[in-house]
């Protein structure tokens, strides 16, 4: 749904995300639901909720992507939380720096 403002809601179901390296003993992420909350102004795609609902995992993420015209250069400041399964669903929080193309994850 396409909102004020510029804003953008929307929700996906029964999927699945591969992931680029394993994390936590997981390649893919699959999930149950996604449900998102972004909006692009002044060049920059703010993620105001991200929120990933599966078996094995749960994570939240909120920031800013400076976009750029090469997409892999666009900055990233993001951060969030997640909660493992196989970790006793302790939660994790997380922050993403850097590039899309040169992304750094620290786990905090």
């Amino acid at each position: 749904v396409y909102g004020d403002g510029g804003q953008l809601d929307f929700i996906a179901r029964n999927g699945s995300y591969q992931l680029l390296e394993s994390m936590f003993g997981l390649d893919k992420l699959d999930f149950n639901t996604v449900e998102g909350q972004i909006s692009i102004r002044g060049g920059v795609l703010t993620i105001n909720k991200l929120r990933l609902k599966g078996d094995k995992i749960s994570c939240s993420i909120k920031g800013d992507v400076v976009l750029k015209d090469d997409i892999r250069n666009s900055e990233v400041n993001l951060s969030g939380a997640m909660e493992i399964a196989s970790l006793k669903n302790k939660k994790v929080s997380m922050l993403i720096t850097g590039t899309i193309g040169n992304a750094a994850i620290r786990y905090i």
